[in-house]
């Protein structure tokens, strides 16, 4: 995992084949960055159908809903990273569909992105390439908010978000000992049932979903990026018993753990 503004979970070079399939029409959790180096794939939102070909950079914004699917083979460099913030979360919410920019137009990100088919470094030794990367993410994501502000959101929803602020912090602190809702609520003065209503009509996710997304991706990341064993990963991201936390992180990301560890996480 690499921190900053942005967090990047995960990453890395991945071939796609007509195995790299999905079609449930889930919301995606995460926002995603591709660079096709050959081949091509597709990716579909409720906007329709973007092909996916080397040359081009492509940002697929969290919150969307997605399919995806490879007729013959694709190489793509990807990572996955998280918005940290309320304030920046807010402003890519209107964003549901991918945006993709010619990669001449952006070439001061070559070297960088081509980095990924190294591996991400290592989370616990900060690095120049850490640094670039969350430069590169930055750099893009700012240019996805960009091209949302001509469909600001609902002046209604930026209210409700500053109003649940707090208990995003609180949540943001306190994810790993799983806080009742009540304990969340009060900290808004909000009735539970109250509180839980509003959050979805927010963030179009429930205060426990959102937690658990966050326990997901620290676990996902410490999976990915260090050597410790998987029943310490887990006591690590709140859960004291390991066969609960492999069946939870399985349902989540639908792979076990120890299929995460030896890199079988797709983009």
């Amino acid at each position: 995992m690499i921190e900053g503004t942005y967090r990047i979970t995960v990453g890395g070079r991945f071939v796609c084949t007509p195995a790299w399939q999905d079609n449930q029409w889930q919301p995606q959790r995460i926002s995603r960055l591709y660079f096709p180096q050959r081949g091509s794939a597709w990716i579909e939102s409720d906007a329709g159908r973007t092909t996916l070909r080397p040359q081009h950079i492509y940002l697929i914004p969290g919150g969307g809903r997605y399919t995806h699917g490879c007729d013959r083979e694709m190489v793509v460099d990807w990572l996955h990273f998280q918005v940290i913030g309320a304030t920046l979360e807010l402003a890519m919410l209107p964003l549901h569909e991918v945006i993709a920019w010619p990669a001449k137009d952006h070439a001061m990100w070559r070297e960088v992105y081509r980095d990924l088919g190294r591996s991400l470094p290592d989370q616990d030794r900060p690095s120049a390439v850490s640094a670039r990367l969350l430069a590169m993410v930055s750099y893009f994501a700012s240019l996805a908010i960009d091209t949302a502000r001509d469909s600001a959101p609902d002046p209604r929803n930026v209210e409700l978000m500053e109003r649940l602020a707090p208990a995003i912090q609180y949540m943001n602190h306190h994810d790993l000992d799983q806080p009742a809702l009540d304990a969340v609520a009060e900290v808004v003065d909000l009735s539970p049932d109250y509180f839980h209503r509003l959050f979805v009509q927010a963030y179009g996710k429930t205060p426990y979903a959102y937690m658990l997304e966050r326990r997901m991706n620290q676990a996902l990341s410490l999976l990915t990026s260090t050597n410790q064993r998987i029943a310490d990963v887990g006591e690590a991201c709140g859960y004291d018993n390991p066969f609960y936390f492999s069946r939870t992180f399985k349902k989540h990301f639908g792979i076990s753990p120890r299929a995460a560890r030896q890199g079988r996480i797709e983009p």
